[in-house]
């Protein structure tokens, strides 16, 4: 199964940018085939969400039709997306005044 430390991405650093840098979101969109506990499994899973973190996030793709997972440089968000779509689940990067 990938992880971030499979692909080289400490957790840690997810979120961690110089100031000047531009910030890119990683957004998972809803689909009409996933069910809600698989997408919460692959927030855990692959992306090492917490429990009620990953809940909180698959309801407000469930309800809302998108979520903001993360944020960060555009190749780290590039290689987050993919690995999303290695899993099946529709997820997009966007420059960070857009989500």
């Amino acid at each position: 199964m990938s992880s971030l430390e499979d692909m080289g991405l400490p957790q840690a650093n997810i979120h961690t940018l110089p100031v000047d840098a531009p910030k890119w979101v990683l957004v998972l969109h809803d689909d009409p085939v996933n069910l809600v506990n698989y997408v919460r499994w692959v927030l855990e899973t692959c992306l090492g969400f917490e429990i009620n973190q990953a809940y909180q996030k698959t309801m407000e793709v469930h309800k809302h039709g998108r979520a903001v997972l993360a944020a960060g440089r555009r190749e780290q968000m590039e290689q987050l997306a993919q690995l999303l779509h290695t899993h099946g689940l529709w997820a997009t990067i966007e420059p960070e005044q857009c989500s």
